[in-house]
């Protein structure tokens, strides 16, 4: 069971109330601990933050195609936890290989002065992953 686990905790609310919910924007930086695919995806067993991961929610009964990983835009934007979007879309497609993970990713930070730092953020995670097509989005008239 999760450190975040019991009657009142924000897990049991999500479990409770799953079908309401959208997504789950989890912010994975500033804490010194998500800064790896093992630490972000799989495991902080025996850790303050237990219970955590992508695969810890799932095996804790949250829908993983609800959980949105966010990440700070540059190093500047958190003090831990970047990770370079071209990494960090790997490390998507090899969750969404071992875990189901399609949640996708998200930032908090846009600097309307660094827009091209954005844009780059972005298109790292546009890649595909293997196997994976892009819908044809086209119009037959």
């Amino acid at each position: 069971m999760s450190v975040w686990g019991g009657d009142y905790s924000y897990l049991s609310f999500v479990l409770n109330y799953q079908d309401e919910i959208d997504f789950i924007a989890l912010q994975y930086y500033n804490q010194k601990l998500y800064t790896s695919y093992f630490t972000t995806f799989e495991s902080t067993s025996g850790s303050w933050a237990e219970g955590s991961t992508i695969k810890e929610l799932k095996d804790a009964g949250v829908e993983v195609s609800k959980l949105v990983v966010g990440k700070p835009l540059n190093t500047l934007c958190g003090s831990s936890g970047f990770i370079r979007p071209e990494v960090l879309n790997d490390y998507g497609c090899r969750a969404k290989r071992e875990i189901g993970f399609v949640g996708g990713f998200m930032t908090w930070m846009y600097m309307s002065s660094k827009s091209a730092e954005s844009v780059e953020w972005a298109s790292g995670l546009r890649k595909l992953c293997d196997g994976d097509f892009a819908p044809n989005c086209t119009i037959e008239t």
